[in-house]
Parts: structure tokens; sequence; C-alpha cells
């Protein structure tokens, strides 16, 4: 699984996630913000990824909320996912950051 692990390589990550996104490959999106969650939890690539997860599962209200979130403090969100209506160990995670 790629992890990034130096700023360089950001940007080609945030590509990434998109293209999960419009490949509808939840399943790979769900086991990456999984991961982050875990490794990275105060990275705003984290909270982007899970915001996509839920954004591509339909999960809009939740989704915007982890978009929003990330948008916060990272500027270089794609404009199609900031800017659009954004399993349960992932929400229990994501819930536990939220709370």
């Amino acid at each position: 699984m790629l992890i990034i692990s130096q700023a360089q390589f950001q940007k080609c990550f945030l590509v990434h996630i998109a293209c999960l996104v419009e490949l509808d490959r939840v399943n790979e999106l769900y086991a990456l913000g999984h991961a982050l969650v875990k490794l990275q939890p105060d990275s705003e690539v984290t909270w982007y990824t899970v915001g996509c997860y839920y954004y591509a599962t339909g999960q809009y209200t939740t989704g915007k909320k982890f978009l929003s979130e990330s948008h916060s403090s990272f500027t270089s969100l794609p404009n199609h996912l900031s800017q659009s209506q954004t399993s349960a160990p992932l929400s229990t995670l994501a819930s536990e950051r939220a709370g």
C-alpha cells in the first residue's frame, strides 16, 4: 500500500486518491483511509481520503464534513471534490477524530 512519507509526493498522492474516486474503487479508498487514520491521524491528506471515501459511497453529508476539515488546513484540493456536496471501523475511527 502506498503511504506518503515525504511532502514532495503529496500532490501525486492526491491524484492517486482522486483516481480511486473516479474509478469507483471504494474498497481501496477504505483500506487507504483506514491505514492513514492509524498512521497519520493529524495529516490533512488523511481526512481528505476519508472524505473521498464517504463521497464515493454516496454519504455526502459525512464526506462533506471530512472534506471541509481537510480543506481548512490544505488548499490544494481538486475543485470537483472540495466544492461538491459531499464500514463501521472507518466510521468509528473518524468519529473518534471528530469527537
